[in-house]
């Protein structure tokens, strides 16, 4: 079972997103850190696990990952 709350808060959001590419971020990308120019249309949430199982799934190679390929919805995106 997994609970599932939204993240009202746009400290939080942030504060989610940094923790996330923390973790799954490549230092070599030449990105601004606390930079999330969409912040605002989309949706977070917190999600906590109670139970888990033996499943794997792959994740996408190097050349597949972003900025290699930019498909977000904001490509053209600058830091202030």
């Amino acid at each position: 079972m997994v609970v599932v709350f939204r993240l009202r808060y746009r400290v939080t959001c942030v504060r989610g997103y940094l923790a996330f590419m923390e973790k799954y971020g490549d230092p070599n990308w030449d990105r601004p850190k606390g930079f999330f120019p969409r912040l605002d249309q989309v949706t977070v949430y917190a999600i906590t696990v109670e139970r888990m199982i033996d499943r794997e799934a792959p994740f996408p190679s190097a050349q597949k990952r972003w900025p290699a390929t930019d498909h977000s919805a904001s490509p053209d995106a600058v830091a202030p």
